[in-house]
């Protein structure tokens, strides 16, 4: 029944807070945890941002998105009516330090709801992150893990494929759920692939 309305929570986190004002570190990984669901050293970059553009209802019960970015957006969902979603990450000011971008996608979607993340730029590692969700390292298009490094160049890196949750026409949740991420990056050691730099580093809570 399309008039039949379910509220959906589907957030993504958040961006930053002070960084580092001095200090030298042995090991660039995870000197600086932020305040929302981001997490890396001030030595890997100036900016670590996880955001996503706001969405709103229309009167025919769909959404647009407007240019505003926010940290979570709340769905009325419909059967059949997608929705656009758009979460992101920018990285400002990449230093030299080489590193590994990473994603945990956590939450529990219906099976009448579905989303991709894009296999484009991002591989499943087959691993879970600190939160229990499904983690995903940044290969920018290539075979596998792409390095950053100061050349990197700060564009907006998207997280789900074609920007949209696709919503069944026998869509009849009875109830909310949620979709979070969390960003992490950490930089490379010798020897080691992204799976092993993710679970060394932040395998456990980092709350």
């Amino acid at each position: 029944n399309r008039k039949s309305y379910r509220t959906v929570f589907v957030t993504a986190a958040v961006l930053a807070a002070a960084l580092l004002t001095g200090g030298l570190y042995a090991k660039y990984i995870r000197s600086v945890k932020l305040s929302g669901n981001v997490t890396f050293s001030a030595s890997l970059a100036d900016e670590f941002i996880l955001a996503e553009h706001k969405t709103v209802r229309q009167p025919d019960g769909g959404y647009v998105t407007e240019a505003e970015t926010v940290s979570k957006n709340d769905y009325l969902l419909m059967p059949g009516v997608d929705i656009p979603k758009d979460p992101y990450i920018i990285i400002g000011n990449k230093s030299s330090i080489p590193s590994y971008l990473f994603i945990e996608a956590v939450g529990t979607v219906p099976e009448t709801v579905k989303y991709e993340i894009d296999s484009g730029i991002w591989k499943d590692l087959g691993i879970k992150g600190a939160h229990g969700g499904d983690v995903y390292v940044f290969t920018g298009g290539k075979a596998d893990a792409a390095v950053l490094d100061e050349n990197f160049d700060g564009q907006p890196i998207g997280l789900i494929k074609d920007n949209i949750l696709t919503v069944s026409d026998s869509y009849a949740h009875g109830g909310s759920f949620g979709l979070d991420f969390y960003g992490y990056m950490a930089q490379t050691e010798s020897g080691k692939d992204a799976s092993q730099i993710f679970s060394g580093n932040f395998s456990s809570s980092t709350d």
